[in-house]
């Protein structure tokens, strides 16, 4: 059977669900692809979709979004879970409008979990589309929970609740100064106020500042060091001490789950922003500002991916510091395309600065805080304020 992005439209049938990451207020909406007899074969690589929220496709800063929830579920009772995993990103014939889209995501085996798109190629900063396209999503929440025209089947909670209800699980794309995602870094480790930022990480996030500097590494002082070296460095040190030499990540997962703000473009790319104001081997510095009392552990420190047929795949911290003076993709980069290709999967996605010709690299914002339906379009107001004032400030 077949979700299409032209000409299937769900049905949804209540059921429960709980999540690890995801939680829904009301009982899941759960749809059965099986019960609808148009629905003719199963998902296949050759139904085209368009559902990237990230804004690239010019060079005017963009902004998109996506809200995923665990309380709209699709699953099959006659397709494998790997075709049904093959309707990721496929549109939800009859839920789509200017700058949006209801799509599905692989959250669990044989079951894609609703997602709704907000367009970062269309959407861009500054002109109040962003909160549009949230408002309409959230109607379209609605018409699903309390207009649905087929027969719904509901196991608890026993009392319905309407769309509102839902908790979703927003996530941001969009291009970001290094001195802003300096700051970001810093407020993570302040609890400092930002509807960027995610209070749920597993690993420590580092934030350089200029004290990081006072050795004077490669004679590199805290005078001479800008915010954009800074930012460069927390976001490299952030991946090296999440490093670990003794753990394994699970194929499954990505190394893009050590850091939840997520470069888009490959490190090299990036690297070459700050590459004039680093002097000597980028390792060394690596090196000190990781640990400033020499212990060796940095040249311990690597990333480990275990994978269920395999054996163990490593990269050492020092090997994907030295890739970033050579050609791209970075080898973090390399690595991670075995999985999931997150990060730098865009290669060199670079947007202005919004009013200026400077170019920035993209950001992917995750595990941010979770909202109702109801919130989504305060929340993306929000959001773009915040994303504007980085802009401004850089």
């Amino acid at each position: 059977m077949r979700l299409s992005v032209s000409s299937k439209q769900a049905i949804f049938l209540l059921s429960v669900l709980s999540g690890r990451y995801i939680q829904a207020l009301a009982s899941p909406i759960r749809e059965n692809l099986a019960t609808r007899n148009d629905l003719e074969e199963c998902a296949d690589d050759n139904d085209p979709a368009e559902t990237d929220d990230a804004p690239k496709g010019n060079n005017l800063p963009g902004l998109g979004v996506k809200f995923q929830t665990g309380g709209i579920v699709l699953h099959s009772d006659d397709c494998s879970p790997e075709d049904v995993a093959s309707a990721k990103g496929k549109m939800i014939n009859g839920h789509k409008g200017e700058n949006w889209m209801l799509t599905a995501d692989t959250m669990s085996d044989g079951e894609l979990y609703a997602e709704y798109i907000l367009n970062g190629k269309k959407i861009k900063l500054g002109k109040g589309t962003v909160k549009l396209a949230a408002e309409a999503a959230a109607k379209d929440v609605e018409v699903i929970v309390e207009n649905n025209p087929y027969k719904w089947s509901k196991q608890e909670p026993e009392e319905q609740r309407g769309g509102a209800s839902f908790i979703w699980q927003p996530q941001i794309t969009a291009p970001l100064p290094l001195q802003g995602l300096n700051d970001l870094f810093g407020k993570y480790l302040t609890d400092g106020s930002s509807c960027l930022l995610s209070k749920i990480h597993q690993k420590p996030l580092i934030h350089v500042t200029k004290k990081f500097f006072q050795p004077c590494p490669n004679e590199l002082g805290p005078d001479a060091v800008g915010e954009r070296v800074l930012g460069f460095f927390s976001l490299v040190l952030s991946y090296t001490k999440a490093a670990d030499p003794e753990k394994l990540i699970d194929s499954a997962v990505s190394p893009k789950e050590l850091n939840p703000l997520m470069p888009r473009p490959d490190f090299v790319s990036i690297y070459k922003i700050v590459k004039s104001s680093i002097p000597g081997n980028p390792y060394d510095l690596v090196k000190i500002l990781g640990s400033p009392v020499p212990t060796g552990q940095m040249d311990r420190q690597r990333f480990g991916i275990q994978s269920e047929d395999e054996e163990p795949t490593f990269l050492t911290v020092r090997d994907w510091i030295k890739s970033l003076q050579e050609s791209a993709p970075d080898a973090l980069t390399k690595l991670d395309q075995h999985i999931d290709g997150s990060i730098g999967g865009l290669g060199a996605s670079f947007e202005n600065i919004l009013g200026s010709k400077t170019m920035v690299p993209l950001f992917e914002l995750r595990r941010l805080r979770r909202v109702k339906t109801g919130e989504m379009a305060d929340f993306v107001s929000k959001a773009e304020k915040e994303i504007i004032s980085y802009h401004q400030r850089a």
